[in-house]
């Protein structure tokens, strides 16, 4: 299902992307004449839109607030379709920047795909992603253990050789004497699957144990109160580059094992992806467990 809201959000995590201490060096080479360029995100069969960092490999971190001299295409190669993408400047909290370079074209489950930045001076770096295939919508079963004991619920991934991401997503409003403010709080459930046989996988979700970890995390004074106003399940699979080792897709610049690339010539890594937003619900069909369909993100 396309999700045009999906677009909102991928914004938002890369704009999330803000680069710590950026007054500090960085040195992962000492010459430029052989990484171009540092290019890091996804490329997801289910999105709207298609958002990628890509800046210039350079021995600082901080970059100056413009956009740099440089050409990003995207092509689609087993058609030839090539567009060239546009560039946003963003700004993090830090004061680091960045540019995402972002189009709409379409993006197929088993396709594959070049993106390549080029400067003027024709020195470029590329990336070449394949998505995964089409899987079905993930089922959810809502399950009481027994008398006093907290709801859990059980997750079914079926037709995935690659599970890149499962996320519990919280929406919640923040209240307090004289606060209140809006919240998303996320929690990977990725590494606590159970491979049932091939490309099956089942996962026990544990609202209690979120609520509790969201309670930790905003240190809020007792009289405190987390108001929960939507919650769901984002589940991705990942194409045949995707790299077991990343521990999240929220942020692939941190979630990379040390030196890991899969860019000519360049720095950072991209993989594809599909993914699918569920609502946290359990849905039956003649009795039958089923999935109850997909949603946009909720903000």
């Amino acid at each position: 299902m396309k999700r045009q809201q999906l677009c909102l959000l991928f914004a938002a995590l890369f704009v999330g992307m803000g680069l710590i201490g950026c007054e500090q060096s960085f040195e992962p080479i000492k010459q430029n004449d052989q990484y171009i360029f540092s290019i890091y995100g996804y490329l997801d069969a289910s999105a709207d839109t298609q958002w990628v960092r890509v800046t210039p490999a350079r021995e600082q971190l901080d970059m100056p607030p413009e956009i740099p001299e440089m050409q990003v295409t995207l092509e689609h190669l087993e058609s030839g379709e090539t567009v060239v993408m546009n560039d946003s400047l963003f700004s993090s909290d830090n004061g680091a920047n960045y540019v995402n370079v972002w189009t709409t074209m379409e993006i197929r489950n088993g396709q594959t795909y070049r993106l390549r930045a080029e400067r003027p001076d024709r020195a470029a770096s590329q990336v070449t992603v394949t998505l995964p295939g089409a899987y079905s919508t993930p089922r959810l079963r809502r399950q009481i253990n027994g008398w006093g004991e907290p709801i859990t619920y059980t997750l079914f991934v079926d037709d995935v050789d690659r599970l890149a991401a499962v996320q519990t997503k919280w929406y919640v409003r923040l209240v307090a004497p004289g606060f209140e403010k809006d919240e998303i709080f996320s929690f990977s459930y990725r590494n606590k699957y159970e491979k049932l046989y091939e490309n099956h996988y089942r996962i026990y979700i544990e609202p209690e144990k979120d609520k509790k970890e969201m309670r930790t995390q905003t240190l809020l004074p007792s009289s405190g109160e987390i108001q929960v106003l939507y919650r769901q399940v984002f589940v991705a699979s990942g194409g045949p580059d995707w790299n077991e080792e990343i521990t999240g897709l929220d942020d692939l610049v941190y979630a990379l094992p040390g030196g890991a690339s899969n860019v000519e010539n360049g720095l950072g890594y991209v993989v594809g992806i599909d993914s699918k937003w569920i609502p946290f619900e359990s849905c039956y069909e003649d009795g039958l467990l089923v999935g109850c369909g997909e949603e946009n993100p909720y903000w």
